[in-house]
């Protein structure tokens, strides 16, 4: 295909008509038709946005970073790690003291809670994020769907065009054989 194009841009036409543009376009529709025919497969919209749902790799990451917050708010609490401390020496007086000492830092309980509802609310935002790019992919599958859609019902109606064009030439043809009409009217 690659070929054909380079082959048809090289040819200079003298005056470019909408019939050799037309004519170009059937040919190259009509060739990468006969390519694909071997891989085509039929496919409804619904089934095409189900798949694009389920493929596209941006959205099962935006979903994957929703489940993530959503975990996160399981572990909102998260005290400091105990420390143990041991001491021996001339500490209060002039005999050898012990001490022993055990401690472990808590935040208060709406540092929490609202690290809770931060957590939250980035998971909500994720969501609608989520849902956001979702309408956007099946938006752009519609366009495209239909688009190609549209493509091909043109193609059916150059091919119809083709053939009553074809028809008439040989039509043309008959009559300047049998002498009813000139070269010029064929």
């Amino acid at each position: 295909l690659p070929a054909l194009y380079r082959w048809f841009e090289n040819i200079r036409f003298k005056s470019r008509s909408k019939h050799v543009e037309i004519t170009m376009l059937f040919l190259l529709v009509s060739l990468t038709g006969f390519a694909q025919k071997r891989s085509e497969k039929k496919i409804h919209l619904k089934e095409a946005l189900q798949l694009a749902e389920k493929q596209n790799m941006e959205l099962q990451t935006m979903r994957k970073e929703a489940a993530y917050w959503k975990e996160m708010q399981t572990g909102v609490f998260d005290p400091s790690k105990t420390q143990l401390s041991f001491e021996y020496g001339n500490i209060n007086s002039f005999n050898n003291d012990t001490k022993f000492s055990l401690g472990q830092t808590f935040e208060m309980p709406s540092v929490y809670k609202r690290q809770k509802d931060l957590y939250k609310t980035r998971e909500e935002l994720q969501g609608n994020a989520v849902e956001m790019k979702s309408v956007a992919i099946k938006k752009q599958v519609t366009e495209r769907f239909y688009n190609i859609v549209l493509l091909l019902e043109r193609k059916k109606m150059i091919g119809f065009l083709d053939s009553v064009f074809s028809r008439f030439q040989a039509a043309a043809t008959l009559r300047l054989k049998t002498g009813e009409s000139n070269v010029l009217e064929k």
